[in-house]
């Protein structure tokens, strides 16, 4: 793969983090999965783990928000786009994308608020 090797920036995988319990509570994955393999986000075989009958919601979401991170530098952006794209299917997706969108820049807001150069 293109990406192998290359994670996601430091404050999109905290972006992510933050926001877990509101992606594993109302993620749709057998909406987004489609989506997320379309855009490479996800291999056949995570594909097929997510289309297993005894994954439960909750697990199926656990199990993307596991793997984003090692997609690469550009899985953020491409996992927001793919909410954005399944929202008129699932209106609580465009929360979901601007919920990680705001804590994201909260977060990179915070992290050049600090004065660069010695800690305390």
């Amino acid at each position: 793969c293109h990406w192998r090797g290359v994670m996601m920036d430091r404050l999109k995988k905290l972006a992510l983090q933050k926001c877990t319990v509101e992606l594993v509570r109302d993620l749709n994955p057998d909406l987004i999965r489609g989506s997320l393999f379309s855009r490479h986000m996800l291999t056949r075989d995570e594909m097929e783990r997510l289309g297993l009958p005894v994954m439960t919601t909750r697990d199926k979401n656990h199990l993307i928000l596991q793997v984003l991170p090692t997609k690469g530098r550009n899985a953020f952006d491409l996992f927001v786009e793919s909410l954005q794209d399944t929202s008129r299917e699932n209106p609580t997706h465009q929360d979901l994308a601007d919920t990680l969108v705001a804590k994201l820049h909260e977060l990179e807001d915070s992290s050049t608020a600090r004065p660069a150069g010695r800690s305390s």
